[in-house]
């Protein structure tokens, strides 16, 4: 059993499943930064000045946000 800490639900939820501490913060920031460069690439293909393209580079990233949380998409590439 690991205990929580701070807003790292998706670290936990993983390594609770997998019985390990098999993931760490790091970890899964390194994914959901390769997960933004791979979705920047698929946006590009429409065009470097399209309206939707320059909307998505501008917001933050959809995969991890500042307070350590991670979308579904981070933890489905980790395991």
């Amino acid at each position: 059993h690991e205990q929580q800490v701070m807003s790292m639900c998706g670290v936990h939820c993983l390594n609770s499943l997998l019985q390990a501490n098999a993931f760490t913060e790091v970890d899964l920031s390194q994914i959901a930064h390769e997960l933004d460069r791979r979705e920047r690439e698929v946006m590009a293909e429409g065009g470097l000045q399209n309206e939707d393209y320059l909307r998505f580079v501008a917001a933050d990233s959809q995969n991890v946000s500042d307070e350590g949380n991670f979308s579904i998409q981070v933890l489905s590439e980790a395991l």
